[in-house]
């Protein structure tokens, strides 16, 4: 792509980017202006934040009288903005805007390294930015008008959080045996808006670019940000309020369709081990699927397999009919009896029954859309709402990361930004780290290095390192612990550092096993309403050299105090993921199966959690962290774990002494 472009060089010390003069007339003949200082003068500019897409997904532009190559993303990005320009500025004849791709050569490492630090000045710089935000489907509904728009989608959402009243549950329990078109004509106008509303919503938070690693910095930086998407324009402030009124109806919707009435209270078994929204409020299947789809929505929410009901005459799935409590209680029974998603399902129309192992949610789906046309899809809409947290939450980081800098040069901690950045999206696995250096403190010292030699496991090691040593705590071993697993190890980082380019997963198999040795803190389970705190507020003695194969600073040399080596095995099992031992001096250890007799328990100065270390190896004593480790004394919770080894430290009565872990 950008070797097309004869790029001149940029003057560093001069804070040099270069810009790219939009062509407003719609002739797509845009200019590239080179050597603007940032440092001399305040250069008036726009900055854009999009999403490059698929890299083998391209398109042409014209840049200085010749046509390049470069993402077709970009493209759409740049129609967007030329439209958002001259509607919001139409006596403005100038468009500077700096975009990545074509502003910074791509080809050149050592401009590259350079722009890509220096690339939280020139957002915290410019005028504005703007967000080009894809979005999966035409969310405008006729509006053009971001208030009026708003306006009728928080209305809309709104409803639909509303419990229809009991009385109206009788009349739908008089409709379960009318076929499909009856209930299809029972939709209401209302909930017809409730759902066309949350599925816009839906559009605007599912959207890729909220996963994007480098977005972040783009617009928390931003001195003031517009999100553009199918040609309603926003400020960031007004979305962030948009965003957090519906997740505040979602929260009501989803509470006020817990279980509530006698069903539920009599057999409480058929609630918890079949779906938990056929009962209560849920379970009035009010509406053609108003409630019905929390059913069907509830069955991902909870991990288990949607449930079909009933099925349209003839028992093809053609057209959904309306299942009520007798529908319902067939998925609770089933899920009590089998323990399985095996459901009897009826047809109304021919009477007959089938037998299901989980249905194909989409090819009902496609067979209503076909018959349907446009009409709004519940079941896919509320499902997507209830079950995709992960979505929502990135859009919540964002927000309060900027609510938190407005008015100061506040820093994010770089440990709380990478534990967000394993859940976001980059080409190149060592932006994880690299696109959040700007929202951190200078002081990390951590260079953008794009040099082959320089891999991810080399990055992540860095990175791992300055945090240790500008926060001064050791609490991203757990973080490490969790990413190794209980399994297998993983050899391409030392024990000590954490995975952050691999996504988080809330039911990890090590958090598993934490739960299963009675970890204090494990999953927010609390110990006589404490975490562990095995080294109290002590900050770490840490050094770090290099390895036997020469690899720079992957061996962490640390203080610690020994607790006891690992001395007989009391309980083993080839099918959970720990051991139970009891060690020299007399206390019960909780480990990893990874243990052996011989291993070691160490409190390091500096971590909240006792680790189980392997044996010091008989060439240079280097350990590996092998877990966590619980320890007790006479059936409780050793003192040791809150601090009590720490303090006879103070009083002289341990020694501490320093280990090297690799």
């Amino acid at each position: 792509m950008s070797d097309r472009i004869d790029y001149s060089p940029l003057n560093y010390n001069d804070e040099e980017i270069r810009l790219l003069q939009i062509d407003l007339s719609g002739s797509g003949r845009h200019e590239l202006k080179s050597g603007v200082s940032l440092r001399i003068g305040r250069p008036e500019y726009t900055a854009l934040s999009y999403t490059w897409g698929d890299p083998g997904d391209k398109s042409q532009m014209s840049i200085d009288s010749t046509m390049i190559s470069v993402s077709r993303h970009l493209v759409i990005a740049l129609q967007d903005v030329i439209a958002f320009w001259k509607r919001v500025f139409p006596t403005r004849t100038e468009l500077l805007l700096w975009v990545d791709q074509v502003c910074i050569n791509q080809a050149h490492d050592a401009e590259k390294n350079h722009q890509v630090q220096f690339m939280g000045v020139i957002y915290r710089r410019a005028e504005q930015v703007v967000v080009s935000l894809p979005v999966s489907r035409g969310v405008k509904n006729n509006f053009y008008d971001w208030t009026a728009w708003s306006d009728w989608h928080l209305r809309s959402c709104e409803k639909l959080s509303i419990p229809s009243d009991p009385p109206q549950y009788e009349r739908i329990q008089q409709m379960r045996y009318r076929a499909s078109p009856a209930a299809e004509a029972g939709l209401m106008q209302r909930d017809h808006d409730s759902l066309v509303a949350w599925n816009n919503v839906n559009a605007i938070v599912q959207s890729p670019w909220w996963g994007r690693a480098w977005v972040y910095q783009e617009v928390v930086l931003a001195s003031r940000a517009t999100f553009l998407f199918d040609g309603l324009s926003v400020s960031l402030d007004q979305l962030q309020r948009f965003l957090a009124t519906c997740r505040s109806y979602q929260e009501v919707y989803k509470s006020s369709h817990q279980p509530r009435d006698a069903t539920s209270a009599k057999h409480p078994g058929l609630v918890e081990s079949g779906c938990v929204a056929c009962n209560g409020y849920a379970r009035r299947l009010t509406r053609c699927g108003i409630d019905g789809v929390a059913c069907w929505a509830s069955f991902y929410y909870h991990g288990l397999t949607p449930c079909p009901h009933f099925l349209g005459p003839g028992g093809t799935g053609d057209d959904l009919v309306i299942g009520t409590q007798i529908g319902c209680m067939y998925c609770a029974l089933a899920a009590w009896i089998a323990g399985t998603v095996l459901l009897l399902s009826f047809t109304v129309g021919a009477g007959l029954a089938a037998l299901f192992t989980g249905v194909d949610l989409e090819t009902i789906l496609t067979k209503r859309r076909a018959k349907s046309g446009n009409k709004t899809h519940i079941v896919t809409q509320i499902q997507t709402y209830l079950n995709d947290g992960t979505t929502w939450n990135l859009s919540s980081f964002m927000f309060r990361d900027h609510a938190a800098r407005k008015g100061n040069e506040s820093f994010t901690p770089l440990s709380a930004l990478m534990t967000h950045a394993r859940n976001c999206q980059s080409t190149d696995p060592r932006d994880k780290v690299y696109a959040f250096l700007g929202l951190a403190l200078p002081a990390y010292n951590i260079t953008v290095d794009y040099d082959a030699a320089n891999t991810i496991g080399t990055v992540l090691t860095e990175t791992a390192i300055a945090i240790i040593r500008e926060e001064k705590r050791l609490d991203i071993l757990a973080i490490a612990m969790d990413d190794k697993g209980v399994s297998s190890m993983n050899d391409m980082l030392p024990s000590w550092v954490p995975n952050w380019y691999k996504p988080s997963n809330p039911q990890s198999e090590y958090k598993r096993y934490l739960r299963g040795i009675g970890f204090p803190g494990a999953e927010g389970d609390m110990a006589d309403g404490v975490r562990a705190r095995a080294s109290t507020t002590r900050s770490p003695h840490v050094s770090f050299r290099a390895d036997r194969a020469g690899r720079r600073n992957r061996i962490l040399v640390v203080q610690a105090i020994r607790v006891d080596i690992l001395a007989v095995i009391v309980e083993d099992t080839n099918y959970q993921p720990s051991r139970r031992f009891t060690g020299r001096a007399g206390l019960g250890v909780g480990t990893t199966s990874k243990a052996r007799v011989g291993d070691e328990v160490w409190v390091l100065l500096g971590a909240d959690e006792p680790y189980c270390l392997t044996k010091p190896d008989d060439l240079d004593g280097l350990r590996t962290i092998l877990g966590h480790a619980m320890l007790w004394e006479n059936g409780v919770h050793s003192r040791i774990m809150y601090g009590s080894l720490v303090e006879a430290l103070d009083r002289g009565e341990v020694a501490a002494e320093m280990i090297s872990i690799a």
